[in-house]
């Protein structure tokens, strides 16, 4: 018999008005200031308080609503750093709503936390007792009592008893082995959804998972059944986690969405996985205007359809910079006057840039930047960007390029 048990305040994670006003007062402290703390105070403690102002310092830019809440209580450095942030947590969140969510690997909450307000209920699994114990705490004193906590079950254990509809089940296996080593196939991750999709489906038309962002999508859409969309996740443009959403029966090709989440917007860019596979890339001399993407469209491959979104043309097949004679407006990614292109022509350079400072990418090139910075003598900083790169007709060339202010 499966016991869920609703949010609980726990005494041991609770703290008192003198315990508060101590983190409040040493909320900048560093790994230096330890030793002084514990030489006025009790070791023993204070110790919990200290470790505590750490985990609040780790989560203050990932989740600024839970740091401004001073009674939260945070339960490791490892959870606070597979957690998903703020961001990304209300992102998924607002993909569905409706009468009944399953989160069956809670892990610290935050993804439940915004999936409980996109539902009427929910049902929270957590294997790890005490992580889950905080969790369950945690909710309680932020007032989101419309869900349920399985303390210490298992997900597999959960599923195979589970007999009652949901709306979305959401899952993020463990991608990290015994060793604490990190994962990245669905095979090898805990618990293995890959085995388990077909018996979720049962209670449930809509799965939505969440991995690694170094995950294969092909592979894992190949594995996975039921693949409608493929959600590429990236802040500050870095491609935090991949999600996959299932739809119970559903045939034909997915959709993947490129997402960058920024402070006051999101940026999206949407194509058909057969479409982009289909697509056939112009390509072009460097032209007026030089883009390169974001980590999010990167990632998603969307390689050739971008030529169609925005009227690009391609340098290459392999380089994955794109040109055009239009300034385009809130392109996702960097965007850039081109000045000059040139062959790998050291004085010339220093004519074009007599400081030899520049900003330098390399795209589908030899060797790496700093073997390249070396080579040409450059210096790193500045207002000017080069980029090294393969053009159409695969001569190695420099191109010299200024940002433009309407880039992201």
């Amino acid at each position: 018999m499966i016991q869920l048990t609703p949010p609980q305040f726990q005494k041991s994670f609770s703290f008192s008005k003198a315990e508060k006003e101590f983190m409040k007062l040493n909320h900048d402290i560093k790994n230096e200031d330890v030793l002084s703390i514990f030489k006025s105070n009790p070791r023993e403690q204070y110790e919990r308080l200290v470790q505590q102002i750490f985990l609040r310092q780790q989560a203050k830019q990932k989740f600024p609503s839970l740091y401004q809440h001073p009674d939260v209580f945070y339960p490791t450095s490892l959870s606070v750093e597979q957690s998903s942030s703020e961001e990304a947590a209300k992102f998924k969140a607002s993909l569905f709503q409706g009468k009944k969510f399953v989160d069956l690997t809670g892990g610290m909450g935050v993804d439940s936390l915004y999936f409980a307000k996109q539902f009427q209920k929910g049902i929270i699994i957590e294997q790890n007792i005490e992580l889950a114990t905080i969790s369950a705490h945690n909710f309680a004193l932020l007032n989101q009592l419309n869900v349920e906590f399985g303390i210490g079950l298992h997900a597999e254990d959960f599923v195979n008893s589970m007999n009652e509809k949901s709306d979305l089940v959401f899952i993020d296996p463990a991608r990290r082995d015994k060793h604490g080593g990190k994962i990245v196939r669905l095979e090898d991750c805990e618990p293995n959804i890959i085995q388990l999709q077909e018996r979720i489906f049962e209670f449930t038309d809509h799965i939505l998972i969440k991995t690694s962002p170094l995950l294969d999508i092909n592979l894992a859409c190949h594995q996975l059944k039921y693949v409608r969309n493929v959600y590429v996740v990236a802040i500050e443009n870095e491609c935090k986690e991949l999600l996959f959403h299932l739809e119970k029966n559903y045939i034909g090709d997915y959709q993947i969405h490129a997402i960058h989440l920024k402070e006051n917007s999101v940026d999206k860019l949407s194509f058909w996985n057969d479409g982009e596979r289909l697509a056939i890339s112009n390509l072009s001399e460097v032209k007026k205007y030089l883009y390169e993407p974001n980590a999010a469209i990167m990632k998603a491959g969307c390689f050739k359809s971008i030529c169609d979104e925005f009227n690009f043309y391609k340098l290459h097949m392999n380089s994955h910079l794109y040109t055009s004679e239009q300034s385009i407006k809130n392109f996702q990614g960097r965007s850039f006057e081109v000045l000059n292109v040139l062959q790998l022509d050291k004085r010339k350079l220093q004519e074009l840039i007599p400081d030899m400072k520049a900003n330098l990418t390399i795209r589908n090139f030899p060797g790496s930047v700093a073997d390249l910075r070396k080579k040409l003598c450059l210096k790193d900083g500045g207002n000017t960007y080069l980029f090294a790169t393969t053009d159409f007709l695969n001569n190695k060339i420099l191109i010299h390029t200024r940002k433009m202010m309407s880039s992201n």
